[in-house]
C-alpha cells in the first residue's frame, strides 16, 4: 500500500495516484465511489456500501479504513505528547 496527499479527489486525479503507484498484476479493491470507477488497465473490484456491501470475496476497504485510523491516533499521540 502507498499512501499520500492529493490535491482533490476526483478521478483524474485519484486513479493517476493509483496507477503511477500500482505494479503489474496487483488488485485494487475500493468502495464504489465515482472517482474509483473505470480503472483501464488494473484489476480493480469496488464493494458498494449504499447496498450494505461491506466485504464480497476479496474485495473490501476495511484494511485502509485501519491504515487511516492507527495514523490518526499516532498523530494524535504526537501532537497531545
Amino acid at each position: 500500500m502507498s499512501a499520500g496527499v492529493v490535491k482533490a479527489a476526483d478521478r483524474g486525479i485519484l486513479q493517476g495516484f493509483v496507477k503511477e503507484r500500482a505494479t503489474v498484476g496487483v488488485a485494487v479493491y475500493t468502495d464504489d465511489a465515482v472517482a474509483c470507477r473505470g480503472m483501464a488497465n488494473l484489476h480493480h473490484e469496488a464493494v458498494n456500501h449504499l447496498v450494505g456491501e461491506y466485504v464480497r470475496g476479496q474485495a473490501q476497504t476495511n484494511g485502509v479504513v485501519s491504515f487511516w485510523s492507527l495514523l490518526n491516533l499516532a498523530i494524535r499521540s504526537l501532537i497531545t505528547t
